[in-house]
């Protein structure tokens, strides 16, 4: 299977690069995993649920002779997404063009992201691979630019240069309006992983039934001014979107607990100020509400999803680096059990029954199938529902 190849191949690297810290050939292979990971993505074939919508609805974009007479006031994306379609119509006009540009694009963003901000360049990458390859490449396709360009704006945020901040999140906002979220975001700028970090999160999460009641209240606002609003508002409708208790605690313990134990074990083991501390938070107070609604507030963490792994990789780095620390073997075992975990809950929904129950979760992406080939399974052919 070429994900378990890649995952083989990216913990090589970990280890002669991150743990034993050779230096021989270490560009050639970051960019050589870098290629990797997007040729993957750019040349799948019908891989991820998503992708299905965005392939039977491409032709139906505009190309920029059709800018003129097109519809964007009523059309259901944002503006520069037609922009970005429409630049890769003037190459070619077939979707797997654009598909690959996309890949290359969002990637160079991301390893970009983590080359400057991980001290384990190459584990930052296998976390990365690992916990969100899947989703930002082959879901979330649009949103995964407005991620990028979130993750472009951190300078800016880290250096308190809040009008170019707010251009990029403007910027954010044309390629889809739920980066109006990272308006906030500046307002939980001085949070620091202290007393308080650990304090204020067991409050919220003691509040959270009072909280949620007032966003429920809000989102009638958003709604108004946000077309995001109107599918945000198709979550809270839709019963399907609710947990049974036993959802509820799989959705608090992958989204919320693992990721707050791992803030407590750097709170009691780490002399490190993280930077990317404030978006820590934040990425554990909205896993706290994915108990109410999973499928808006883990979206809401894909803002923060990055912060959050060059926060894990950094971790692991001080932990291993810290060789004169009598309980090394021990911390190290407990970072590890904590991935496990957490790869654990991330990865349980891939067994269970898609939308209808002609096939389960993880036949969006298993197996991977190439535009070389144009091949897929009959499981993959019953996804066709995802582009209707």
């Amino acid at each position: 299977m070429i994900y378990f190849f890649i995952i083989f191949f990216l913990t090589f690297l970990v280890y002669q690069y991150d743990v034993l810290k050779k230096k021989e050939g270490i560009q050639f292979f970051w960019f050589a995993s870098f290629a990797i990971i997007v040729l993957l993505a750019g040349l799948r074939y019908k891989v991820g649920g998503d992708t299905f919508a965005y392939l039977n609805n491409y032709d139906q974009y505009p190309s920029f002779s059709d800018f003129s007479s097109f519809d964007f006031e009523s059309a259901p994306y944002e503006y520069l997404w037609y922009v970005f379609c429409a630049t890769c119509k003037l190459f070619s006009d077939s979707y797997f063009f654009m598909q690959f540009i996309h890949a290359l694009l969002i990637n160079s963003i991301y390893f970009y992201f983590i080359y400057k901000y991980v001290n384990y360049k190459f584990l930052g990458i296998l976390l990365y691979f690992v916990f969100g390859f899947l989703y930002f490449n082959t879901e979330i396709m649009r949103e995964s630019i407005t991620v990028g360009v979130f993750l472009l704006s951190l300078d800016s945020f880290y250096e308190k240069k809040w009008i170019k901040y707010y251009l990029f999140i403007f910027l954010a906002f044309l390629f889809h309006s739920s980066a109006l979220l990272l308006v906030i975001f500046p307002f939980f700028y001085k949070i620091k992983l202290n007393k308080f970090f650990i304090i204020s999160i067991l409050i919220v999460l003691l509040v959270a039934n009072v909280l949620w009641q007032l966003f429920t209240d809000y989102i009638e606002y958003f709604v108004a001014i946000s077309s995001v609003g109107n599918k945000v508002n198709s979550y809270l409708d839709n019963d399907d979107y609710l947990y049974n208790i036993n959802g509820m605690i799989r959705s608090l313990f992958t989204y919320f607990l693992i990721p707050f134990i791992f803030a407590v074990f750097a709170f009691r083991n780490s002399k490190n100020e993280y930077k990317e501390s404030p978006f820590v938070w934040l990425y554990i107070v909205f896993g706290v509400f994915t108990i109410f609604n999973q499928v808006i507030f883990s979206r809401f963490q894909n803002y923060v999803f990055f912060p959050f792994i060059v926060f894990l990789t950094n971790l692991c780095y001080e932990v291993s680096e810290n060789r004169l620390d009598k309980q090394l073997l021990v911390k190290d075992l407990k970072v590890f059990v904590l991935f496990v975990l957490l790869l654990f809950g991330r990865y349980y929904s891939f067994f269970k029954l898609d939308l209808y129950d002609d096939s389960y979760v993880y036949q969006r992406y298993f197996p991977y199938y190439s535009i070389i080939t144009e091949k897929v399974s009959p499981a993959r052919a019953s996804l066709e529902y995802y582009g209707q």
